[in-house]
């Protein structure tokens, strides 16, 4: 297999067609920093429906700024900053902070971990409003970007985020098991999902005592839980059974539990489960992030193959073919004739493609890859900045400085019997394929 491509990053062409696929009439993308976009309303039809849009209205867009004002506080932030290390982000990372409000949890992560880039998603488009009116001063506020959605059908491709956070959320949506979904939907394989909801207990009273203690101290605080309790009580609570029951329903991996809060809160966190097999990936909607080509300069006569040691990027050190990205409007053997022509510094002659690859990576990166083998080529091999050339003979290939797959196919190449492989790796170690013949 040749070098993995440049870090990516997800496209509208990557995300998922069908109900709540668009937003304002446009593709879904990845929101610019700072950025806006608008979501649908919750698919629930009739009487129903109308009376959860009121009753989401009166709790949270009427009441937006008395909400904003109690959690406005330290204590509230540093347990939404808190959801960031359950989830064991680090610099770079793109979290998803579902119901984000006011954007406290937003601010507390990015504040917590530097370099972390925060998108907050709300319903109420009142929240957002506040939240976005924050940010203008907030540290870090280039790090942070807000949208108003729908949980139940987020406009965002499959695979975006390394996490997915909530704080005071899951609790009040009518489908918690459909909100998980999406939050699988658009994990990374691996990432996982924290969220901080009130916890089901047996104690009957609004507050403990040691809560009640802080009213001087901090009754922003105080007054913030002695609300969540009363709101939740007509509402399922949590705890490490339900969380179990949620995570499990959507396919996701319940990872732990735990009190928080005094025990009025509990912290449930969940994960995508990584890429492990071919069985895992749905083959049927699999799309490529990147397209590229390799080329093997064959000469049956020598009995050599002309191969490269790659010199820089991913996989520097190993033995390969030349190749790389196809650019746009480009066709893939005009692809692999320019590789060549760029990393050698010869044009292929008696091009011929020789199969198709596809690779799935554990971490979500998708390429497929077309195979070219040429029977000549005009110029003399020279090493590039990219690049050293290699003649190898062809019986005995150096397959223990290749990436594990080339072993299996490359024979195939080399009979001209065509081929198409499908692969399954996490980093550098192939965890399972499927090769097919002719």
């Amino acid at each position: 297999m040749f070098t993995r491509l440049n870090t990516y990053v997800h496209t509208p062409e990557h995300a998922r067609a069908g109900a709540g696929a668009t937003i304002g009439g446009r593709a879904p993308t990845k929101p610019a920093v700072g950025g806006r976009i608008r979501g649908n309303m919750p698919a629930m039809a009739g009487i129903d429906g109308a009376l959860w849009r009121l009753k989401q209205f009166v709790l949270f867009d009427a009441g937006a700024l008395p909400y904003a004002a109690l959690t406005s506080q330290s204590t509230w932030r540093e347990h939404g900053a808190g959801l960031a290390e359950a989830a064991g982000v680090a610099a770079g990372d793109h979290v998803l902070d579902l119901g984000c409000g006011p954007g406290e949890s937003a601010f507390g992560m990015a504040e917590r971990v530097p370099g972390l880039r925060v998108t907050g998603v709300d319903f109420s488009l009142a929240m957002v409003a506040i939240a976005q009116r924050r940010q203008r001063r907030a540290e870090r506020a280039q790090h942070v970007a807000f949208a108003h959605g729908d949980a139940m059908r987020l406009p965002f491709a499959d695979g975006t985020f390394d996490a997915v956070t909530g704080h005071s959320f899951l609790y009040l949506v009518p489908d918690a098991a459909r909100v998980a979904a999406e939050v699988k939907r658009v994990l990374k394989p691996g990432g996982r999902c924290v969220f901080l909801e009130p916890a089901l207990t047996s104690d009957s009273r609004l507050l403990p005592p040691d809560v009640r203690a802080q009213a001087l101290r901090e009754p922003r605080f105080v007054a913030s839980m002695a609300l969540w309790r009363i709101v939740s009580r007509r509402r399922p609570r949590f705890d490490a059974g339900r969380f179990a029951a949620v995570f499990a329903g959507a396919g996701l991996e319940f990872r732990s539990a735990r009190e928080t809060l005094h025990g009025l809160g509990v912290i449930g966190v969940g994960a995508r489960p990584p890429m492990r097999s071919l069985a895992d990936v749905d083959w049927s909607a699999w799309r490529a992030k990147d397209h590229a080509t390799l080329l093997f300069v064959v000469r049956e006569g020598e009995g050599r193959v002309l191969l490269i040691r790659k010199k820089r990027g991913l996989g520097a050190g190993k033995i390969n073919a030349p190749g790389g990205r196809i650019e746009p409007g480009e066709s893939p053997m005009a692809g692999a004739i320019r590789e060549c022509q760029e990393e050698l510094h010869i044009t292929p002659t008696g091009v011929t493609d020789s199969g198709e690859l596809s690779f799935q990576f554990a971490d979500g990166y998708a390429l497929h890859a077309r195979v070219f083998r040429a029977s000549g080529f005009e110029g003399v091999p020279t090493e590039t900045d990219e690049a050293i050339p290699i003649w190898a003979p062809a019986s005995d290939l150096p397959f223990s400085e290749m990436w594990t797959d080339d072993a299996l196919w490359i024979p195939h190449m080399l009979a001209r019997r065509r081929f198409s492989g499908r692969f399954v790796f996490d980093g550098d170690a192939m965890r399972d394929h499927a090769l097919t013949i002719g």
